[in-house]
């Protein structure tokens, strides 16, 4: 949403590495704001837009770890032929 703003890309135009320093430790504070309740080291979050956001993540938390789990191909198509049988239309 921010990349659309025209008030950011003209903050952009004027000082790039002031403005995008502050986006970058805006994102930051969100990233540890959303998490702080837990008070852990790790947090697991099983949203998978993560894996369409990576570069994003790890500019603005280096240090953070993704763990992928990937099922078999059979697994996949078990479980999408399991949900086909449960929404499928009897006539």
């Amino acid at each position: 949403m921010i990349s659309d703003d025209t008030f950011f890309l003209s903050q952009l135009d004027n000082d790039f590495d002031r403005s995008y320093a502050h986006l970058t430790t805006a994102m930051q504070g969100f990233l540890r704001g959303w998490n702080q309740d837990c008070g852990k080291k790790a947090v697991v979050d099983k949203n998978r837009a993560w894996l369409h956001a990576i570069e994003m993540l790890l500019h603005i938390e280096p240090g953070a770890k993704l763990i992928v789990c990937l099922r078999e191909l059979g697994q996949l198509y078990g479980s999408i032929e399991a949900q086909h049988q449960r929404t499928i239309t009897r006539g």
